[in-house]
């Protein structure tokens, strides 16, 4: 899903038929505040927008969209000089095109963009793995297997936040220690399985 953020309805039509050739899915918004409603509810793949818009900058819409968005913002527009380029860019354009600009490179900009993407998802998707199993081996490390409850290691960890807890609120803390006498007798008399069980 692309949007489209065009005041000129001619240039609009273009880009959204170039854009089709390609596979994509438009939408058309005319002004800063369509834009921003079209983009929170279509949640696109990326936004094309013009700088000059009836009810506003284009840049300023851009910084909108990243304070809640990461979606790549390609911005087409009529304005060439450097300091517009550098102020979209600035502001979380990704790429920045002067009209009028050829389907070819429009296409090509949208694969560019779809490709980083892509790379970005992958990097999420590796990233939440990562802090998944970052997750489990702490468990790992902290539980027992056999009861699921602290091993020593667990029990320092979790011994040390509730003193720090029972300092801060100025609270007393219990601590009780158990311990279960001649369990090796129950061990060597039925086997470590019915010992396991027992436990």
């Amino acid at each position: 899903i692309v949007i489209v953020v065009e005041d000129e309805a001619k240039i609009r039509r273009f880009v959204r038929m170039s854009l089709e050739s390609e596979g994509c899915q438009v939408y058309e918004a005319d002004s800063v505040k369509r834009g921003l409603i079209e983009t929170a509810t279509r949640k696109p793949d990326m936004v094309v927008l013009d700088l000059g818009l009836p009810d506003g900058d284009g840049v300023g819409l851009i910084r909108d969209l990243r304070t809640w968005s990461d979606i790549p913002v390609i911005v087409l527009s009529a304005r060439t000089s450097e300091m517009d380029k550098v102020e979209a860019l600035d502001a979380g354009a990704d790429d920045y095109l002067i009209k009028p600009v050829s389907p070819l490179v429009l296409g090509a900009k949208l694969r560019a963009m779809q490709r980083l993407v892509a790379m970005r998802q992958k990097l999420v998707t590796l990233s939440n793995d990562l802090q998944e199993a970052n997750e489990k081996l702490q468990r790992l490390a902290e539980i027992d297997e056999l009861t699921g409850l602290h091993n020593r290691r667990g029990l320092e960890n979790r011994l040390h936040q509730e003193v720090t807890a029972a300092r801060r609120e100025q609270s007393p803390l219990t601590v009780i220690l158990v311990d279960v006498d001649h369990f090796k007798l129950y061990n060597d008399l039925l086997g470590h399985m019915h010992g396991d069980v027992c436990l």
